[in-house]
């Protein structure tokens, strides 16, 4: 088959999403197809150094609505040519914004089979970042446009700019709206947790959900030696304890809670620390946080690592917190229970590696709560290890290409399904 993966995130990016298409890329064409990506350039000029002749950039500009996110600005009319010339077999697109939304115009126009991913859980992230509503009322004015809507099916589109009681309720409406829209023009829906079908399943979209979750491998072992030197940079001795959360340092995924809980079990434990692997915009919170509450030499800052160097984080730590309530998958998760460590999150719907009790504890969002739970794992090295090891082999199910060949399957039933675009009564 021949690809196109259209999304509005990728490298040099780091994040979730970028992972994602690193290892669909990688996997789907170790299968035998050809894959296409459209991504956002980091420039005006829509080129990056490192791509190739699969890889088709946008011009952007980076920061409008919030740090690190691109907002691609020129579509040329050649890009459909270009799309068209490929004879694309599937469209899969990962964000509803702008090279979203022309993968999805691309399919509807030339009549090829189209893939939704829900990559963002956008419906809450407009609690904490009010500020791209902008993006939202521009893409939902878009809309109409891209899916070749009849006239009424328009008039009920509008009917998201009804100004509901507060913004954030009006936000979200105009979310779950535009999703539906968007989903009922797809072939299928993939939700990578049950947390996000359930959520998309309450919306009522006629074209129905697929759970499947990304494949993620181990991350590559690393030496005894790797990782005594990454201990020794930090400061780590031989009988800490370390408490390990990796990903975006944000304010929508609730690390607070970690700095609060951390500072009750340091009381107890003279020998355990806190580790956060990453960045962003939070970390100085954190970092302010951490010294406010007396534990700042205690809670550690190691920034971004590569995430195939990551293994020198999973072999130093003891425990793996995932306290986020707003990921839809969590691949970390996936990658700390590969590296056999016990989880603990907020969220037992986020992955489905976790499962309350045999492969980690689940906490509320309270940090009493945390503490209790996290000084559970400290006490007890025996259920420790038991929760460490069942998560290992329950992450090993989800393997990349395993994973990858349930996508196959889901493109091959829905291209051998697919019906053609019909508007105003008419094949396109």
């Amino acid at each position: 088959m021949r690809i196109g993966l259209f999304s509005d995130t990728y490298l040099p990016t780091t994040n979730g999403i970028s992972y994602v298409l690193q290892i669909m890329q990688a996997n789907l064409e170790e299968l035998g197809h050809e894959v296409y990506i459209f991504a956002p350039a980091t420039n005006l000029r829509g080129d990056e150094p490192d791509d190739n002749d699969h890889i088709f950039r946008f011009p952007a500009i980076e920061g409008i609505f919030f740090d690190e996110q691109l907002t691609s600005v020129f579509f040329p009319s050649r890009v459909m040519k270009k799309i068209k010339k490929l004879d694309l077999d599937v469209i899969h697109f990962f964000t509803p914004s702008q090279i979203g939304l022309m993968g999805a115009a691309a399919a509807i126009r030339l009549d090829i089979p189209l893939v939704s991913q829900y990559s963002t859980d956008l419906y809450h992230y407009v609690e904490q970042y009010p500020n791209v509503l902008p993006g939202t009322i521009a893409l939902s004015l878009i809309a109409p446009f891209v899916f070749k809507m009849t006239p009424r099916e328009t008039i009920k589109m509008m009917r998201v700019f009804k100004p509901e009681k507060t913004i954030t309720a009006w936000h979200k409406s105009m979310v779950a709206r535009m999703h539906v829209m968007l989903h009922n023009n797809c072939d299928a829906v993939i939700a990578l947790s049950r947390k996000m079908q359930h959520q998309l399943d309450s919306w009522g979209s006629t074209t129905a959900t697929t759970l499947l979750p990304t494949g993620v491998d181990p991350i590559p072992s690393v030496s005894v030696k790797e990782i005594q030197d990454f201990k020794n940079r930090f400061g780590i001795n031989k009988t800490d304890k370390i408490l390990l959360y990796v990903g975006r340092l944000s304010r929508e995924k609730n690390l607070d809670l970690l700095v609060d809980a951390f500072e009750k079990v340091a009381i107890k434990n003279p020998n355990t620390k806190l580790m956060f692997v990453g960045d962003f915009d939070y970390r100085k919170n954190l970092e302010d946080r951490s010294k406010e509450l007396g534990i700042s030499d205690r809670v550690i800052f190691p920034g971004r690592i590569p995430r195939l160097k990551l293994g020198v984080a999973y072999g130093s730590a003891s425990i793996f917190l995932f306290p986020s309530t707003t990921d839809t998958q969590g691949l970390v998760v996936h990658e700390a229970a590969g590296a056999g460590l016990p989880l603990i999150l907020c969220d037992q719907e986020v992955s489905e590696v976790f499962i309350k009790d045999e492969t980690g504890l689940l906490s509320s969002e309270d940090s009493e709560d945390m503490a209790t739970q996290i000084q559970k794992l400290l006490d007890d090295e025996e259920l420790s290890k038991k929760l460490g090891k069942a998560a290992q082999k329950r992450a090993a199910q989800f393997s990349e290409i395993g994973q990858m060949e349930q996508l196959e399957k889901l493109y091959k039933k829905i291209i051998d399904e697919h019906k053609k675009v019909r508007f105003a009564g008419i094949d396109w």
